[in-house]
């Protein structure tokens, strides 16, 4: 008990740095947690971006089937718009080869309107010639 008088600061210090040891210890599991969690969150709203943006992609396929040009070029507009909303949103947490593959469904949904644009003059022109 006399040691203990004369070195309770000591073992107060040790103590406190046990403390602290196991303190940094679970701030560091806190931490790793924290990232993983955030990590798949982040590919959940990912992945719902990307399910919403497939979810209308057969609205385009239907308006061209029954020549609702109109309706297939506003649909075409609506899923470019998506896709550079999820492309931008995402750009620095996205592999490479699916950004760029984001990047080439863009374009070709850009190609797919100036196509739309075109289509109910020769849809026209066809019914005239009676083809």
């Amino acid at each position: 008990m006399e040691w203990f008088k004369h070195n309770w600061g000591n073992v107060a210090s040790v103590v406190g740095l046990l403390v602290s040891i196991a303190t940094l210890w679970v701030a560091q599991r806190a931490r790793e947690a924290a990232q993983a969690a955030r990590a798949e969150v982040h590919g959940k709203v990912l992945t719902d971006d990307l399910a919403l943006v497939a979810g209308h992609a057969p609205d385009l396929a239907s308006f061209v089937s029954g020549e609702q040009w109109a309706w297939a070029d506003m649909r075409a507009m609506e899923l470019i718009t998506e896709l550079n909303r999820v492309s931008e949103r995402w750009k620095l947490k996205l592999p490479p080869e699916i950004a760029e593959s984001l990047l080439l469904a863009i374009q070709e949904l850009m190609s797919c309107r100036q196509i739309l644009v075109r289509a109910p003059a020769k849809a026209v022109s066809a019914k005239r010639n009676g083809i």
